[in-house]
């Protein structure tokens, strides 16, 4: 599960089909703006898959920085639209855009649960997604790579659900969790075809049944995060924190599952005033033997947040680099110490 962010957090938790020679010649790439009906109807006329690109394109800094760094570049332009027919739904901030195409773009960020920017999303013909993802360092290459590689991704599950379904008893259980488990693809039902897993393999002869009857147990608990989520939306604290409370007890989380419980309860707290109280559930939490050391960063790094609402930017730079000192390789750290250099840099100033 996605962890959700409610707090300045996000700020921090916040890329080849084949590689082409540098002269390549860098071709405009097209991109359909806020109309989804036609980019399906185009995508379904041509056989392809379709990009779309949810963007905040005159404030948002990574989304400027994706589309200079990868969607302006020719490995990009003279690659991917081959493959994908390419949309644009902008979430502007002074950019005119009329009340239809605010409509259509709310509707699709709604449907998807967009959260933050950018985000690409990867779908069929049909708008069904079967990909998430966002800025990646590296430049074009790597990250036309990437967008073959969940392409492929499509494909090699697509064959296993084709596949299960002339299959029987095991065999078909063992064909829904292959396609279950290819890396970063969105499986439509995900949640049925783990019931029929777990039917399947009903003595756990295959280890099946305990592996998904946990991980729908985690799919249960996201969806009662939610609930949660919408009770902070409407500025009910008291009741979002106990209703944490009662989730914690039901569904006793680990690992990734209970590091985002705890971030939502600190956001929580975070956002009430109730620092000490943000700062005792961190500390709690940090002693959970089910996670490991780049979930517990992910908890920590409330602590930068705490440290700037108190204006002291020697205290914040002191808790960024113990932040980091938890998982000094992960591209958490990387993003922290960015963060840290900029202080840096307004100290010099």
């Amino acid at each position: 599960m996605k962890p959700i962010h409610l707090t300045a957090a996000a700020a921090f938790a916040a890329c080849s089909i084949s590689a082409l020679s540098a002269s390549a010649y860098a071709q405009e790439a097209t991109w359909i703006e806020d109309n989804m009906p036609k980019a399906m109807e185009q995508a379904k006329a041509e056989g392809k898959d379709i990009l779309i690109d949810f963007t905040g394109s005159d404030w948002c800094g990574w989304c400027i920085r994706l589309k200079q760094e990868v969607f302006t570049q020719s490995e990009f332009t003279s690659q991917v639209p081959e493959h994908f027919v390419l949309v644009m739904l902008d979430f502007p901030a002074r950019k005119p855009q009329s009340d239809e195409a605010k409509a259509h773009n709310a509707e699709w960020q709604q449907k998807f649960e967009i959260r933050g920017y950018p985000t690409i999303v990867l779908t069929d013909a049909s708008g069904e997604p079967y990909a998430r993802t966002g800025y990646r360092e590296g430049g074009p290459v790597p990250y036309v790579e990437h967008l073959q590689k969940l392409r492929e991704g499509k494909v090699k599950r697509d064959k296993a659900l084709e596949a299960a379904k002339g299959a029987q008893g095991i065999e078909r259980a063992k064909l829904l969790d292959e396609a279950l488990n290819i890396d970063d693809i969105i499986v439509p039902d995900r949640q049925e075809k783990m019931k029929q897993i777990i039917a399947l393999d009903s003595d756990n002869e295959a280890g099946l049944k305990q592996k998904y009857e946990q991980e729908l147990r985690n799919l249960q608990m996201e969806t009662a995060l939610k609930e949660v989520e919408q009770l902070f939306m409407t500025g009910q604290i008291e009741p979002a924190l106990s209703r944490l409370d009662e989730i914690e007890a039901e569904y006793t989380p680990s690992g990734e599952a209970f590091q985002n419980l705890v971030g939502m309860r600190v956001a929580l707290l975070i956002n009430s005033g109730n620092t000490e109280g943000a700062e005792r559930a961190i500390a709690n939490a940090m002693t959970n033997s089910s996670l490991d050391s780049e979930q517990r960063q992910m908890i920590a790094v409330n602590r930068i947040n705490i440290a700037y609402a108190s204006g002291d930017m020697r205290k914040v730079k002191t808790t960024a680099l113990q932040v980091i000192a938890l998982a000094p390789d992960s591209d958490l750290s990387k993003n922290i110490q960015r963060f840290v250099d900029g202080l840096d840099v307004e100290e010099e100033g």
